[in-house]
């Protein structure tokens, strides 16, 4: 599946209230990245499907995968695209930013 976003003309990335959290959704931002590509992110109309959207701001500890192996998989590839999990967070504020998300309060 790799390749085929990487080689992919277009990527969209319908939003939804889990797409932050989704280990899988945040591998095909980072393939796209290494790949210098773009992603669309596509926000409903229905302002109750991205209703929920709501974070703190720690994308990078925030993702979940069903398969641990695959959690390391994507963590490494993240790491790879954005160099860094601080830069990678800040990739992901501006984009949760762009789709009107609503903040937590920071983790204690």
């Amino acid at each position: 599946s790799e390749i085929v976003y990487r080689n992919a003309m277009f990527h969209l990335m319908l939003i939804t209230d889990t797409i932050f959290t989704r280990a899988w959704c945040l591998f095909e931002l980072a393939v796209r990245r290494q790949a210098q590509k773009g992603t669309l992110a596509i926000k409903s109309c229905d302002e109750s499907i991205c209703s929920n959207l709501v974070s703190d701001g720690n994308f990078f500890e925030g993702m979940k995968a069903s398969n641990e192996g695959d959690k390391e998989r994507i963590v490494k590839k993240i790491t790879e695209a954005f160099d860094c999990v601080a830069t990678f967070n800040y990739q992901m504020k501006v984009l949760f930013r762009a789709l009107q998300g609503r903040w937590l309060p920071p983790r204690q």
